[in-house]
């Protein structure tokens, strides 16, 4: 009978199961739940020419241990480790970027949507809890009510819908489903002193 060819099959070593996969630039990457491993080439042609390479480890000390992290952006892939949030950039260097919401690191994770003109990753989570990482000014933002089962963009803006069906699409207004929200900035210690020195 018909069935798939073997050369199209490829199993991957040790390191125990698939968690994750994900395209960067190209190369193809496979997350097991503490393994990054690759591979890359275009695959056979009809002619039976080309192929892949043979399949390398990157790193046995950090994986993806939900598949729901995952984003491609445009210096990487975001994902969700036990260690927490991590990115493998374009390099094929693996960050620590979550440091600042390493706290949030036991959260079941519900997807991670890129917000492409706001050079945003958005994070949610089932607790209610969502993370918003900036990575082009590089810091972390909290929110806390918005419990999501999946989130997208949708027309250029950030959408996410509950487990109720609700859906709620950004529209730039501090409104979240007709109630007002609030927002809480923390600094730094501010030494008043510092400033010409001038102090009351």
């Amino acid at each position: 009978g018909v069935e798939f060819s073997q050369q199209l099959v490829l199993r991957s070593a040790d390191g125990g199961d698939i968690t994750a996969l994900a395209i960067l630039d190209g190369t193809k990457v496979i997350f097991k739940k503490n393994q990054i491993r690759y591979f890359a080439g275009e695959g056979f042609d009809v002619f039976g020419n080309g192929g892949f390479t043979e399949e390398r480890l990157l790193v046995s000390d950090v994986g993806c241990t939900d598949k729901r992290s995952i984003e491609t952006y445009p210096r990487g892939v975001v994902f969700q480790s036990s260690k927490g949030i991590h990115l493998l950039n374009k390099s094929l260097q693996v960050e620590y970027v979550g440091s600042p919401v390493e706290k949030y690191n036991d959260e079941e994770i519900t997807s991670s949507t890129l917000i492409e003109n706001k050079n945003q990753v958005g994070v949610t989570c089932a607790s209610g809890i969502s993370l918003v990482w900036d990575y082009f000014h590089n810091f972390w933002s909290t929110f806390t009510d918005t419990a999501a089962i999946d989130a997208t963009t949708w027309k250029g803006k950030y959408a996410c819908v509950s487990s109720s069906g609700t859906v709620l699409v950004e529209d730039g207004s501090f409104t979240e489903n007709t109630t007002d929200y609030f927002m809480k900035i923390r600094t730094a210690w501010i030494k008043l002193a510092g400033l010409t020195g001038f102090q009351r």
